[in-house]
């Protein structure tokens, strides 16, 4: 197994107000959950989620939520066509892995690309990912951080322009970086709310109120809530579930098996991960993946090629 350092470093800010916002897609696969968390805890050690379990219940209600990890976000994604971990690690760092990292230390630019590498990690699968996309952003990227190539030396730590723009200045680089969030969001726009300013899709519905909750309501067997100031709406029954109150009275996909919760730990059945998902144990062969059996895995519980 691997490591990832999954921590978000520098580029003045820019990277949560644009690489980490949480795009809204497609919804998965129960299939394509299986796979992914059974990567998601194998791949890379510490893993990118606590458990395959728990990954399994965060993954299937993305689409919804958002995890608020772009590490875990940008992996898992890969995971949908990669054939091995080695593939969905390439994917995820676009490219820049342990030969990269070897020549590059700690935070550089590969053209518009901030990568982020931490050469004291071993092996050195250590970029943090995804990587950020200055160009993207209506930037570029300069001396491993995202910049309009402007010089700052205001103690504005980042503020809105005109509805539409957040504009920031390093403390540490003195370099100024501005976002448009119409380029994160068709519409977007420079939401305050948050203690600071961070793009948000255009504020309509009832998802305009910034105390909005994440799950609103069951329309059927539709989950109706927000994803940010993004009103999304999830069918319960792809994930083989109904759309009802938890435990906790808020609106969730419930399953409709009740075999297992999804904090119950992972588990190896013999060379197979074993983990909860959709309520029903959910069996993983790691060969598929070219891993060996399960086992135990070094930062605590169990995961494919562990022992």
């Amino acid at each position: 197994m691997v490591i990832l350092v999954g921590a978000l470093v520098g580029c003045g800010g820019a990277r949560e107000k644009g690489a980490g916002t949480v795009r809204v897609g497609a919804q998965w696969l129960p299939a394509e959950v299986t796979k992914a968390c059974a990567m998601a805890v194998s791949c890379v050690s510490p893993g990118v989620s606590t458990s395959a379990g728990q990954c399994a219940y965060a993954l299937e209600r993305m689409v919804v939520t958002g995890t608020g990890d772009p590490a875990f976000e940008g992996f898992v994604a890969c995971t949908k066509t990669a054939a091995d971990c080695t593939a969905a690690l390439s994917c995820a760092s676009r490219g820049h892995g342990p030969d990269y990292c070897a020549s590059h230390a700690e935070t550089s630019c590969d053209g518009d690309l901030v990568i982020d590498c931490f050469p004291l990690t071993k092996p050195q699968w250590t970029v943090t990912i995804p990587p950020i996309d200055c160009a993207a952003q209506g930037m570029k990227c300069l001396n491993g951080m995202c910049t309009d190539g402007k010089t700052c030396d205001d103690i504005v730590v980042s503020q809105c322009l005109g509805g539409t723009v957040i504009r920031g200045c390093d403390q540490l680089t003195k370099m100024e970086y501005r976002t448009d969030c119409r380029s994160i969001y068709t519409d977007g726009v420079c939401d305050v709310s948050t203690l600071e300013p961070m793009c948000a899709p255009p504020q309509r519905g009832m998802c305009a109120s910034p105390i909005a909750t994440t799950y609103s309501s069951c329309q059927g067997n539709i989950l109706s809530g927000c994803e940010g100031l993004l009103d999304i709406k999830l069918d319960c029954s792809k994930m083989a579930s109904r759309c009802g109150p938890d435990d906790q009275g808020f609106a969730d996909c419930i399953p409709n098996a009740s075999a297992c919760k999804r904090d119950a730990p992972d588990r190896c059945n013999g060379a197979k991960l074993q983990f909860c998902q959709d309520g029903a144990w959910q069996d993983f062969d790691c060969a598929s993946i070219g891993l060996g059996p399960c086992g135990s895995a070094a930062g605590g519980g169990v995961a494919c090629g562990g022992g």
